[in-house]
């Protein structure tokens, strides 16, 4: 059933990691949004995710880590299926493996498989993968996918989505600039949602 208003996200994401150890990592990840629906409007601080990763095996070019994670809420939106100001607070764990390969287009490939616990909304399971191959000095083509299913039965199922990333990064030293269009091209009970996504980053 199509909404009777087009729904507009402008999302900024702050991202960061911090290397504690060879294989301990500490991350953050918070965002502002300014969201309308036709039902809900909001303005101000997403929610503030807050854990770490530890890298379980590094053998052959694998490498295999475990990744947990607790988010705090706020009146934003924090599931693409859900209204704005649902929720309290989440718990996520994850298992991450993937490894790098050489050739004429050297690159990377990564899996990660996970289960989102959530107050007040739908659990939910996720998988998400990335390629990157380097197709020139200092750039890097990138495909993406994030699937996922909500713990909702209803007469047409719970919330389930498939979205697909396509980019180009460009390195520069220490930073990195990243442009690209990510698509909803399939789902259920979820947005049909599409635009540009461009990121920033800097290593240190």
């Amino acid at each position: 059933m199509a909404l009777p208003d087009e729904r507009q996200d402008h999302i900024v994401s702050l991202w960061g990691e911090y290397g504690l150890s060879e294989r301990v990592t500490l991350l953050v990840k918070t965002d502002w949004q300014d969201t309308d629906d036709g039902f809900h409007q909001y303005r101000g601080m997403g929610p503030v995710e807050i854990g770490g990763r530890w890298q379980a095996l590094d053998h052959n070019g694998w490498q295999v880590s475990v990744q947990a994670s607790y988010v705090s809420d706020t009146q934003g939106r924090n599931a693409a299926w859900g209204s704005a100001g649902e929720g309290e607070q989440e718990a996520d764990l994850r298992v991450l493996a993937g490894r790098n390969f050489g050739g004429r287009f050297p690159g990377f490939y990564e899996v990660q498989l996970a289960r989102r616990w959530r107050d007040n909304l739908a659990n939910e399971v996720r998988a998400e993968g990335t390629l990157g191959v380097h197709f020139r000095e200092n750039y890097t083509a990138m495909a993406q996918f994030y699937a996922g299913k909500a713990d909702i039965e209803s007469d047409v199922g719970g919330a389930r989505w498939l979205t697909l990333e396509l980019g180009v990064v460009r390195h520069w030293e220490d930073w990195s600039v990243q442009g690209g269009w990510r698509a909803t091209t399939a789902g259920c009970n979820v947005p049909a949602a599409d635009g540009p996504i461009v990121a920033l980053w800097k290593r240190f």
